[in-house]
């Protein structure tokens, strides 16, 4: 059985809070500087040292102004611990929309600001956020924030947020990357790309040519078997997982370690799995799908899915997971990073503990040990 993240009352009203906060212009002000002074890199999470270049794990001393000013903004009425709780969750919530722009990198260039009745829409709105010497800048801002769309859980609604830029962008490459059959059809170009970025497109263009020939999943397939599936741009893999045959879908495992799928696709995807393919992922992947349950939200049910896959656990792999752990994975603090260092560490085989060679792991041991000591 995948965990299922089931978030507290207390954790959907401190979202809530948090994305208001989040929208506001004068703490995206503050994020575009942090993140001009550490622009991120694409390839974010293939191995540990690319963690520390991502913008959302730096710049400390402007995180600290955000929860300075954050906490300004949130009304007295709220007790501390709330505030601070709410205000923390500006870090990840700042994260999860990096690695939306990272899987659609594609969009943002596209945003149409034009559009008359668009902007008097978002000139009367939020005239607040108006900054008068970036206002191209602010309006794409604006934009984007009023498509995204964010679960109670602090992510975003991925498939909602796509219906909201097929709908208002009219955009055919956000429509095919979420197999979205009846806008493919009324938004189809006139003229059809000779180099289409990835082979999703691609099969959409060819499908689009031949639907009378070949039905749908037919083509997927035939496509699928005879492709490369690295790309430009990163494959939505959970749009059609479903309608891949098992050796297909097999083929499919590759993406998630490459990172030429979407964040969210391995869990989405772990969901359409029967138990025997789970099996099949958990022995041939199974550092992939434990990092993606390091991310937040889902690191608190990190444990259950990792209780789970001990089997299939290598001493490489439970090595590779604890340097995960303590790279601080963006979106996470440090305590709560060394809380699942801790578990994690102790939930394991006393062999793999008695086989840990590596210095760093074996000192962080004893300052976890200590710290929850105290």
């Amino acid at each position: 059985m995948n965990p299922i993240l089931l978030p507290s009352l207390e954790h959907m009203a401190a979202v809530r809070l948090a994305v208001m906060l989040y929208k506001r212009n004068d703490i995206q002000d503050i994020l575009d500087e942090i993140d001009n002074r550490h622009p991120s890199l694409t390839n974010y999470d293939y191995g540990l040292p690319y963690i520390c270049h991502v913008p959302c794990t730096k710049d400390e001393g402007g995180w600290r102004l955000i929860q300075i000013k954050a906490k300004e903004i949130l009304p007295d009425v709220l007790a501390p611990k709330v505030k601070v709780r709410v205000v923390e969750m500006l870090r990840p919530l700042h994260w999860e929309l990096k690695k939306w722009l990272i899987d659609h990198d594609f969009i943002v260039p596209k945003l149409n600001v034009e559009n008359i009745e668009i902007l008097r829409y978002l000139i009367y709105e939020y005239k607040e956020w108006m900054v008068d010497d970036k206002f191209p800048h602010s309006m794409k801002r604006i934009k984007l924030l009023l498509y995204i769309c964010w679960k109670s859980d602090g992510t975003i609604d991925r498939t909602r947020t796509a219906e909201n830029f097929v709908r208002y962008e009219k955009d055919f490459l956000m429509a095919c990357t979420y197999f979205m059959e009846n806008d493919i059809l009324a938004l189809r170009p006139n003229t059809i790309s000779n180099c289409p970025r990835n082979f999703i497109e691609r099969f959409w263009m060819e499908w689009l040519n031949q639907k009378h020939v070949i039905p749908g999943p037919e083509k997927l397939n035939e496509l699928f078997r005879n492709t490369n599936f690295h790309g430009y741009m990163k494959i939505r893999v959970s749009s059609f997982f479903h309608l891949l045959s098992r050796e297909n879908r097999r083929n499919c495992f590759p993406l998630f370690h490459w990172n030429d799928a979407h964040d969210d696709d391995l869990r989405l995807c772990l969901n359409q799995m029967n138990e025997r393919e789970r099996t099949e992922l958990f022995r041939i992947k199974p550092s992939c799908v434990l990092r993606c349950y390091l991310r937040w939200p889902f690191h608190n049910v990190f444990m259950e899915m990792a209780n789970q896959m001990w089997p299939y656990i290598s001493i490489d792999c439970f090595e590779d997971t604890l340097k995960y752990i303590l790279s601080f994975p963006p979106g996470l603090e440090d305590i709560n990073c060394l809380t699942i260092f801790k578990e994690f560490w102790d939930k394991s085989p006393n062999w793999y503990k008695e086989q840990m060679t590596d210095s760093e792991i074996l000192t962080s041991v004893k300052i976890a040990e200590q710290w929850i000591r105290y």
